[in-house]
């Protein structure tokens, strides 16, 4: 009887200690990850910046790059501001190159999407903890001053950072049937 309370009390103390780290994982604040999308790039490297330099920085981070376009036509994906354009992407993460007002082969505009849904890293977020699949409502209140326009259906313009025509900064992107669908910053392709 003796051995079958211990065993009890043990499993008892299991217990709870499970549920009070559970409760801790759930209840702890989140830690932003290295890179961070920003209105000026993505914390660890700035829009301007070059290719060689954030190519490199970024491949630390994530590994390789899953694609590289080496240098193409803009208009192959909406009239960028420079004739020739380089894309290189991290699965969700695009970066963009180009002769621009930030440089020659400078990073000029990044993208951050969930139109791919085979690739689920890497998982970035803003500097206010938003990131894709947010709800409206969570991107309000981690970002007030966030601006949102109806688009197409389902679809809704958002601007956190509306474009400075003078530091060139943005952030922004769209929502699709009330989630964060895609975050974008820098100097925008179809403009």
């Amino acid at each position: 009887m003796k051995n079958t309370f211990i065993g009890g009390v043990v499993i008892f103390a299991l217990l709870v200690g499970g549920f009070f780290v559970f409760d801790q994982y759930l209840n702890q604040e989140k830690s932003l990850p290295e890179t961070v999308l920003q209105a000026d790039g993505l914390s660890v490297v700035d829009f301007g910046d070059s290719s060689e330099e954030t190519i490199s920085k970024l491949s630390k981070i994530f590994g390789s790059p899953s694609s590289d376009s080496g240098l193409v036509d803009s208009f192959t994906v909406g009239g960028c501001p420079s004739d020739k354009i380089r894309i290189v992407e991290w699965g969700k993460l695009k970066v963009f190159f180009g002769d621009t007002l930030f440089g020659k082969d400078a990073l000029f505009h990044y993208d951050y999407t969930a139109r791919d849904t085979t690739n689920s890293l890497p998982i970035l977020y803003t500097d206010a903890g938003i990131t894709l699949e947010a709800s409206k409502s969570e991107l309000l209140t981690a970002h007030p001053n966030t601006q949102v326009y109806p688009w197409i259906e389902g679809y809704e313009w958002m601007h956190v950072v509306p474009y400075n025509s003078e530091t060139k900064e943005y952030l922004g992107g769209s929502l699709r049937d009330g989630k964060v669908f895609w975050i974008t910053g820098g100097i925008q392709c179809g403009e």
